[in-house]
């Protein structure tokens, strides 16, 4: 099942997220999902029985999801796209006045959805784009392809020989330059920037990421306006424009807004980027797992106990006593998973996003103003406050807006 907890902000500043003025979704959706999506304003799942369900603020239809048997979906900016069971697209949700919704007729076997575009793998293995404005985004490239991704204004797809081709819009390129060589990973950001991780653990980027560092990655994750990795040799570096990485060894990584948190090898927490509300003032010791939020920093101590640094509006850095196992970091609230398995949240609860549901949880995430959990049934459960709910769809809390 699956949980959430929170919704979306109509003004995102630190003060509309401690108060919690959003359009908002919660609940404990009821029954098995094999596959969720999430845009700015909507998320939908495909439940065990094939169907669709969408649920939050619902713009324009976005929560109109059709009926029939679906097979994958991709959501963005407020229209959805799946594709059904007999591998056509059906497209829904928008004003649609750039014709994201229309999809085109045959069969697909992969989609994704921009933010006013969307693209898809045909049986073929041929990519076919439509929507969008004179950006060329919808100018798709000829051959065939097995992976794609569509960001704000391009779109990349992976090629069968690994390679990489982009189209449209990023930042300084018109249209997108291609990736040479192979890569293993690729992802498009909602504006205009793109990295992927190559066959040979480098990465690369274009557009407002900037240029990739050089060597070898394991991994690598984003911020509100920067970029970090860890490399093979356990050295973090980032792409960002409030400060280098320390050096050393980290085991563990985390980007926030503005700032980046890591746990060397040592045990130690080192943070990194903007100190304005003392969020990269990490405290001495030694920590098990670490978490960076908006304004505020979470990490778990060797003893297991919580404990968070940086702006404590709304009680968000007061983390309670006792023993956790998980912990994050949002907008204006915290989460952890404790010993028993419940989930404790404390900070801002304006919509009721700091009133964890009972029962036991594997997994949390804390959002810029929600949180959701996955059961020990394998289920999701958000809880927030919402004026309407789908179809098996339970309260979770409501603390009122």
């Amino acid at each position: 099942t699956v949980e959430c907890r929170g919704g979306l902000h109509i003004v995102v500043t630190e003060e509309s997220i401690s108060a919690g003025e959003t359009g908002v979704h919660e609940g404990a959706f009821a029954g098995a999902f094999t596959a969720i999506t999430a845009s700015d304003e909507h998320t939908c799942g495909i439940r065990a029985d094939s169907t669709v369900e969408c649920w939050a603020a619902g713009p324009r239809g976005a929560l109109d999801a059709p009926a029939g048997a679906f097979t994958a979906i991709a959501a963005n900016d407020n229209h959805t796209c799946g594709i059904r069971a007999d591998s056509t697209v059906e497209c829904w949700g928008g004003i649609n006045e750039y014709g994201q919704a229309d999809a085109p007729a045959g069969a697909f076997t992969a989609i994704t959805a921009g933010r006013r575009h969307s693209c898809g793998i045909r049986a073929d293995g041929t990519v076919e784009c439509w929507g969008g404005i004179n950006s060329g985004r919808v100018d798709a490239p000829a051959g065939a392809f097995t992976a794609i991704a569509a960001g704000g204004d391009h779109s990349c797809g992976i090629r069968a020989d690994s390679t990489v081709e982009c189209w449209g819009a990023i930042g300084g390129f018109w249209p997108a330059d291609a990736f040479a060589g192979a890569f293993t990973a690729i992802a498009a950001a909602s504006g205009f920037s793109l990295c992927g991780i190559r066959a040979d653990s480098t990465v690369e980027c274009q557009g407002q990421a900037g240029d990739a560092p050089a060597g070898a990655f394991t991994a690598i994750a984003a911020g509100q306006d920067h970029m970090c990795g860890i490399r093979a040799d356990s050295t973090v570096e980032c792409r960002d424009p409030t400060g280098d990485a320390p050096a050393g060894a980290f085991t563990a990584i985390a980007a926030g807004s503005y700032h980046s948190c890591g746990i060397r090898a040592d045990s130690t927490a080192e943070c990194w980027g903007s100190n304005r509300h003392g969020q990269t003032d990490a405290p001495a010791g030694a920590f098990t797992a670490i978490a960076a939020g908006s304004f505020h920093s979470c990490g778990i101590r060797a003893d297991s106990t919580a404990e968070c640094w940086g702006n404590n509006r709304g009680g968000r850095s007061d983390a309670p006593a006792g023993a956790f196992t998980a912990i994050a970091a949002g907008g204006g609230h915290s989460c952890g998973i404790r010993a028993d398995s419940t989930v404790e949240c404390w900070g801002a609860n304006g919509v009721g996003r700091s009133d964890a549901p009972a029962g036991a949880f594997t997994a949390i995430a804390a959002g810029r103003g929600h949180s959701c959990g996955i059961r020990a049934d394998s289920t999701v459960e958000c809880w927030d406050w919402t004026t309407s709910l789908p179809a098996g769809v339970s309260w979770a809390s409501w603390s009122g807006v």
